[in-house]
């Protein structure tokens, strides 16, 4: 596109000259006319479309311009070789002249810029890449805080242009990678530290397999962290995916179409709508309308170098600046300050989602807001929010270590299956522990977010031998692969020399001993256990003698009651065989024996029984005591000088742990120190003879421990060191480890407890590389947490001994329980069910006797009036079967033999007898005699002898003796009685076993003794004797007994 219209101008400059006078001088200038422009465009070769773009733009704006003549010249830029690749093309147009320089290449190339100020023509750099857009994205992570970014665009000459701006004018620290090929996947994951966002730019079409291969990749972990920016108007066409949904998006507006083509809004968009080139044709047309108002002029050089080029009128730098400032007050234009960087002025939405959930969720009145709603647009590099919308500050991720240490840092399992649970959004372990609620409250207070990192060997650092590496938690952060440590990890000098601590955040911990209680073997009969069994074997026999010869020497003694009944006129205990075991055994218990034998050889044998019996009690009382107190006393070790000097408890560690390094270091000084003593005590000299010992002074504790632990081998893990203690049920096996760790242990399982003090205590510490940044930060926040108390709390979630009060009471001071005297309780209620078998079997026996034998109603004659041989008289009820009572004649003679003993003086009443006939109002005294005597009783094979006063019932004493003496008085009134009294009467009474009682009863005339006892009825006949008649439920009629003596008498029932 050319054409001429060219004119020769003649200047004529006159001046005079003192010695020459007036000259004249003629300068030709070669000036094109107004409407004629040389334009030189120079663009990279990653950018062939670019020329013809410009003839275009060219062609739009002469259809316009009449008689406007434009001829435009086109230079490919090589930055490999960073110079033009045709000199002589550059030369020959600048040989022709040229008026303007257009650069389209990425970045302000000093020497193009140096050949524009040299030549002085106007230059104008404009933006065709995708610089623009990336910095639109660089705006809006700046307007989130954001300060590191990974760029992923579509291509290699998107990326290329990309680094080119980052390098020359950038503010962030990124990352660019040419789409998501190959291992770019596998790359952009191994990115340490961990990128805070993710800038995606490209067109729909790209942008949507982009997505896909990132989404198939597992590279959107955190889909807030993806800032995506659409490059055409075709956004709705993206991929529709919940993890896409909640990344942020700045999307191209519709009146960015009508700015671009300069029309009125709204307007219709061309489906092929390109926004680059139609930048291009609005600079274009812009560059040509001013430059035929300025009437640049054509500069031509004189030779074919950019060094000797030159200008006819010398710099244009002005126009240029005048040209910059015109197109920065132009709309469709966006003109960084200082920059002569001409970019399109692009119009982006901002859609932020999470910031409409967030508003959607503390705003209910307000609606549900549409995700899709804009909160805000960015223009000519500024960002501008609709009111009452903020843009959240993004956050910043790291990746954060941790190794499993219970209670501090675990993986969480299935209770049932005891496998591990997995998260569902990441896929990764689900991790639980103190370290991960102080992590997570970090996380909220420094607004970050973290992922959790597993070292890929060790746990939490060892300094490998072989090449003096690290491995473990530290190893991970000095190759940078964490970005700090949250774990149980310990402050050591060693550890200190390749990275750095935090400020502590939990109390001073150390090393502790755990072992198990012991198991205490309960018996229910433990007290048997106190003597061994030919003790008690030896006490049976004991027992089992003595009753045997108590029962010898009471037969065969003539001083025994038994064969002395004259001495022992009085009832005595009769030492059978049943007796004299009932003897032996009763002599065992605090009330005795009861009565003992009455010859002195039985006496003797009892004294010596007794003092055995005695003695063997006050024995097992002192073994049983001393036996359970014993028992409760046995405690294992209580420190780890006296675990190194035993034998019998074997103890571990968890191989190289901080513990098991703890030991070693400690046996490494005993052998330095060992050294150092044996250097000092064999070298010559005679200074050194006062360390010349035969023993060496310091006791190798740490080496015998050292070498019982590998001895009884190290474990993997704690949780297999604390599963031996709690097998070993003997408590013969401790585990040494982290005191705060077997503290936790300690309040979850009952079966274990601590062995004395904390020693060798350390720190934890938060681990952060070297010169870490953060360490200042996480070092206040930890403040702040420990002025809230927070770590107060968390100890208190998991170390917490409430716990321990579902475990059962083993304290020493409980006392006995019933597990070791239960027996005793066992016995007494065998003996209670023994007691009512044999009541049963009683009642069983008596009520079989009594329906074959029936019962019996018997007359009975006076006594005065029977014959010697007996009462067989008898009279029978009208209603029940009768039954002969005889009394024996051994009986009588008895009953006659003891009321002539018991004869009382004359003339002398018994003190009884006075109480009684006063009581009665008897005037006569002497006439006095006992109201009630009773001949009988349960019927014997002897002769028994009781006494009852007022119903109360004794021995044969003294107390009977005036009751025996009135037995003639009364032998001698009932003979008087049958001419002065109306009736004696002498009833029977009939047990409910068929054992038949006699009583005798003496009454004076006119006075008459009713029954006591239900509906029973006494009917008397003084002619043909007495008959007793009994009515009701009863079978027995019994009157009170007021004064007497109870006399047994042998006899038999006559069926």
């Amino acid at each position: 596109m050319q054409g001429t219209t060219a004119e020769v101008v003649q200047l004529t400059l006159s001046y005079v000259d003192p010695r020459e006078g007036e000259e004249t001088i003629e300068i030709r200038r070669i000036n094109d006319r107004l409407r004629r422009t040389i334009e030189v465009v120079v663009h990279e070769k990653e950018h062939p479309e670019i020329p013809s773009w410009v003839s275009d733009a060219i062609a739009k704006v002469l259809r316009n311009m009449r008689g406007a003549t434009v001829r435009d010249y086109y230079i490919e830029y090589d930055r490999e070789r960073v110079q033009f690749v045709d000199d002589e093309q550059l030369c020959g147009v600048l040989d022709k002249g040229v008026s303007l320089l257009l650069d389209a290449t990425w970045i302000d190339s000093s020497y193009i810029v140096a050949a524009a100020n040299q030549l002085g023509i106007p230059y104008l750099h404009i933006d065709l890449s995708v610089q623009t857009y990336v910095k639109v994205m660089e705006t809006y992570i700046r307007a989130r805080s954001g300060n590191d970014v990974v760029y992923i665009l579509a291509g290699s000459r998107e990326a290329d242009a990309t680094i080119y701006l980052l390098v020359m004018d950038s503010y962030l620290r990124a990352i660019v990678f040419s789409g998501l090929q190959g291992d770019t996947i596998r790359r952009i994951k191994a990115i340490r530290p961990y990128p805070s966002h993710y800038a995606v730019i490209a067109n729909t079409q790209q942008m949507n397999t982009l997505l896909r291969q990132a989404l198939d990749g597992g590279l959107v972990r955190k889909p807030e962290k993806w800032n995506l920016l659409v490059t055409d108007l075709h956004s709705h066409g993206l991929v529709n995916s919940v993890r896409c949904s909640d990344m942020n998006r700045l999307q191209l507006t519709a009146s960015t179409c009508c700015l671009l083509l300069q029309q009125i809004a709204p307007c219709v968009c061309p489906v092929q709508f390109n926004p680059r080139k139609a930048h291009l044709d609005n600079v274009v047309a812009e560059i040509l309308q001013w430059s035929t108002e300025v009437q640049l002029p054509i500069v031509r050089s004189e030779n074919c170098t950019l060094e000797n080029a030159t200008s006819v009128e010398g710099s244009s730098s002005v126009d240029t600046k005048e040209l910059v400032d015109r197109l920065a007050a132009m709309e469709p234009f966006w003109v960084t300050p200082g920059s002569t960087m001409i970019r399109a002025n692009h119009n982006f939405s901002i859609i932020n989602p999470a910031v409409i959930r967030n508003l959607s969720s503390t705003a209910p009145s307000s609606g549900r807001l549409d995700p899709e709603t804009p909160i805000g647009s960015i223009v000519r590099g500024r960002v501008s929010l609709v009111p009452n919308r903020t843009l959240s500050a993004g956050k910043r991720f790291f990746r954060v270590g941790t190794t499993e240490s219970i209670p501090w840092a675990y993986r969480k399992r299935d209770p049932v299956t005891g496998s591990l649970l997995q998260d569902p959004v990441s896929g990764g372990p689900i991790w639980e522990g103190y370290c991960i609620d102080f992590l997570h409250q970090l996380s909220v207070v420094m607004n970050f977010d973290y992922d959790l990192v597993a070292p890929r060997n060790g746990t939490f650092g060892q300094r490998r031998d072989v090449d003096g590496r690290w491995d473990g938690l530290v190893g991970e952060l000095v190759v940078g692969e964490i970005d700090f440590a949250v774990a149980s990890i310990k402050m050591t000098a060693e550890r200190e020399e390749v990275i750095d601590f935090v400020a502590p955040y939990f109390e001073q911990t150390g090393i502790l001993i755990a072992m198990r209680k012991p198991v205490r073997e309960t018996s229910l009969f433990k007290f048997m256990t106190v003597l061994r069994l030919e003790v008690w074997l030896s006490i049976l026999l004991a027992i089992v003698a003595t009753a045997v010869m108590l029962w010898l020497l009471d037969k065969f003694s003539p001083y025994s009651a038994r064969n002395n009944k004259d001495a022992y006129p009085y009832e005595c205990r009769d030492f059978t065989l049943k007796e004299s075991f009932w003897f032996a055994l009763t002599s065992f218990t605090p009330q005795g024996g009861g009565e003992a034998p009455k010859a002195l050889s039985g006496r003797t044998l009892v004294a010596a029984y007794w003092l055995f019996v005695v003695l063997m009690l006050a024995t097992f009382t002192a073994n049983l005591a001393a036996f359970l107190t014993v028992e409760r006393m046995q405690t294992p070790v209580q420190s780890l000088e006296q675990l190194s000097r035993q034998s019998r408890i074997k103890y571990t560690v968890v191989r190289d742990s901080d513990t098991h390094d703890y030991f070693r270091n400690m046996k490494n000084a005993e052998d330095v120190l060992y050294q150092m003593w044996r250097n000092l005590t064999l070298r010559s000299g005679n200074d050194q003879a006062q360390y010349r010992v035969w023993d060496y002074p310091i006791r190798e504790q740490y080496i015998n421990i050292l070498a019982a632990i590998e001895s009884a081998g190290p474990v993997a893990t704690a949780a297999d060191g604390f599963g031996r203690v709690n097998e070993r049920l003997d408590a013969d096996f401790a585990f040494i480890h982290d005191s705060a760790e077997i503290k936790y242990e300690i309040s979850r399982n009952c079966n274990l407890t601590e062995v004395g003090e904390v020693f060798a205590e350390q720190p934890y510490g938060i681990a952060v590389q070297q010169g870490s940044h953060l360490q200042d930060e996480l070092s206040y926040f930890i403040l702040e947490l420990q002025k809230e108390r927070f770590f107060e709390s968390l100890t208190a979630k998991f170390w917490n001994n409430s716990v321990r009060g579902q475990c059962p009471n083993t304290d020493d001071s409980e006392g006995i329980t019933l597990e070791s005297l239960g027996g005793v309780f066992i016995a007494t209620l065998v003996g209670l069910a023994l007691a009512m078998i044999t009541l049963l079997g009683e009642v069983i026996y008596y009520r079989r006797k009594e329906r074959r034998n029936g019962n019996t109603i018997t007359q009975v004659v006076p006594f005065a009036a029977a014959p010697e041989k007996g009462l067989v008289k008898g009279i029978s009820s009208s209603s029940k079967p009768t039954t002969t009572f005889a009394l024996k004649e051994k009986s009588i003679a008895s009953v006659k033999k003891l009321i002539a003993a018991t004869d009382p003086p004359p003339n002398k009443v018994s003190n009884v007898n006075k109480r009684v006939n006063k009581k009665r109002g008897v005037a006569n005294e002497k006439a006095a005699i006992p109201q009630d005597i009773t001949i009988g009783g349960k019927l014997q094979q002897k002769n028994s002898h009781n006494c009852t006063r007022y119903g109360a019932s004794r021995k044969l004493d003294s107390m009977c003796t005036p009751h025996r003496r009135h037995l003639e008085s009364w032998k001698a009134h009932t003979e008087r009685a049958s001419k002065q009294c109306e009736a004696s009467i002498l009833y029977l009474r009939i047990d409910r076993g068929g054992v038949a009682m006699a009583s005798v009863l003496a009454a004076f005339s006119g006075l008459s003794y009713p029954p006591r006892h239900r509906k029973s009825s006494l009917t008397v006949d003084t002619h043909t004797g007495p008959e007793v008649q009994m009515g009701g439920h009863t079978n027995t009629l019994a009157l009170p007994v007021r004064a007497g003596c109870w006399f047994g008498a042998s006899g038999t029932i006559v069926q």
